[in-house]
């Protein structure tokens, strides 16, 4: 089962859960909603022909995971809901899937699909203010899933794009998403990298024959 890369306009959503994101990124303006709960609802997962199914896109589901002060019987009661939705995703083979995530050490603990993707948003592979895995950790993740798991699927979200170091494009093509999606935030905020610094990394993995979607709010960038 192949991506076409123009998948973005072949999305349909389903929202088996609501509530907030727990990653509590410093650039999002979600932030204010990390109070409220999570909850699951009944939402019928209608399949549609070449689409591709979206599992909550304004919330990363694994989010919640990675909260210390969570009890441990909320942790497995949300567990088991997650199960019910990769049951589906199971049952579907035939429908390409994709969940984000920027918590991708727990995408261990789900076997790889082969109709399922991770779209795992690494804005860099140094540090920001998050409560999720930083960027370097998720990589490091990814890498040594793919090594238990070769046939798990990934594409890569670096948007909001910021400062990375010399080794990102290295890192990436150790990994071999099966897309790279580039962005930026819509005004400017700390620690972005230059126009340059963002060419040079299109290059090095163009050069290795890795998709690149560039975002339109990458061209602020680009310009200088």
């Amino acid at each position: 089962m192949s991506l076409d890369i123009d998948f973005q306009s072949k999305t349909i959503y389903w929202n088996p859960i609501i509530g907030p994101c727990y990653n509590n990124c410093f650039y999002c303006n979600k932030k204010k909603f990390h109070k409220q709960q999570l909850q699951f609802v009944d939402v019928p997962l209608v399949i549609k022909d070449d689409r591709v199914v979206q599992v909550c896109p304004s919330l990363d589901i694994l989010s919640p995971l990675t909260d210390p002060f969570r009890p441990s019987n909320d942790i497995t009661k949300y567990t088991n809901g997650l199960s019910i939705i990769f049951n589906k995703i199971k049952n579907n083979p035939n429908t390409t899937f994709i969940i984000k995530t920027k918590n991708p050490k727990y995408i261990i603990n789900h076997k790889a699909l082969p109709n399922l993707i991770w779209w795992v948003g690494c804005e860099t592979d140094g540090t920001i203010k998050t409560d999720a895995q930083y960027g370097y950790d998720r990589l490091n993740c990814i890498s040594q899933h793919k090594q238990n798991y070769q046939s798990v699927r990934i594409i890569l979200f670096i948007t909001p794009i910021l400062k990375f170091s010399d080794s990102f494009a290295h890192t990436i093509k150790q990994i071999s998403p099966e897309v790279v999606v580039i962005g930026a935030n819509k005004l400017p905020i700390d620690d972005e990298p230059t126009g340059d610094e963002i060419r040079d990394l299109i290059s090095s993995l163009s050069s290795s024959n890795i998709p690149i979607i560039l975002n339109r709010s990458v061209k602020r960038l680009l310009r200088d």
